[in-house]
């Protein structure tokens, strides 16, 4: 007979629980148009600030002191930013039913999830998806540090449990895997091609590519 352990799921939200990586360009497309209607070839202005802050962060890390300068001096801009990414984004197909039943097996689920640039602006995305209901807490980070910091707070809070973490950005688990916790890389389409090196570093990674596939695997530990 299987025997049922605690379990505290934390689930990233960009690329996991909504959408938002496909529609980087459409929001910053909008923001442009609203911004700056006369500055040339702005479509291919966007996609050299995707491949290179974008797409480069998801190897190497958390935006540094310079992106927060810029995100400063640009603050305007990047609430409009945000609200667009927001308009355009949705929840993956599958995310609220794979929930509901999380919660019904007693379940701990936990927004674990880096800041965007604006502070809190992260926790006002998610509450537009109407999913706060099923989880337990959020938890933010600002970099590398306080991730790791606030996963060992959270491990020594819930010593009983198994954790399964699941994001699309392999490199996060870079260091912070043990025993107890079950790295989930949900591949993400657009995301994925970007850290599949990466994630052949990760010990013990599991892959899930939709909803369907990742309620399966958790229910292994439920």
């Amino acid at each position: 007979m299987k025997l049922s352990m605690r379990v505290v799921l934390l689930l990233d939200f960009d690329g996991v629980i909504v959408d938002s990586p496909a529609h980087f360009v459409d929001a910053s497309e909008e923001v442009a148009r609203l911004f700056f209607p006369f500055v040339p070839r702005k479509r291919e202005l966007l996609d050299r600030i995707y491949e290179k802050y974008v797409k480069r962060k998801g190897t190497k890390g958390e935006p540094g002191v310079a992106g927060r300068v810029v995100g400063f001096l640009f603050y305007p801009v990047l609430v409009a930013w945000n609200r667009a990414l927001a308009k355009h984004s949705s929840v993956l197909p599958g995310v609220m039913e794979a929930l509901r039943e999380f919660k019904r097996h007693g379940a701990t689920v936990i927004l674990f999830s880096s800041k965007d640039w604006i502070s809190d602006y992260k926790e006002r995305r998610f509450r537009r998806t109407g999913l706060q209901r099923y989880f337990d807490e959020i938890v933010s980070f600002r970099d590398w540090k306080e991730r790791k910091r606030l996963l060992e707070e959270l491990l020594e809070r819930y010593s009983d449990a198994v954790f399964v973490w699941v994001d699309d950005r392999p490199h996060r688990f870079r260091y912070n895997v043990n025993g107890r916790v079950v790295p989930v890389w949900f591949q993400f389409p657009t995301t994925a091609e970007w850290e599949k090196e990466v994630a052949k570093e990760i010990p013990r990674l599991r892959k899930v590519k939709d909803w369907e596939e990742l309620k399966e695997l958790v229910k292994e530990y439920l």
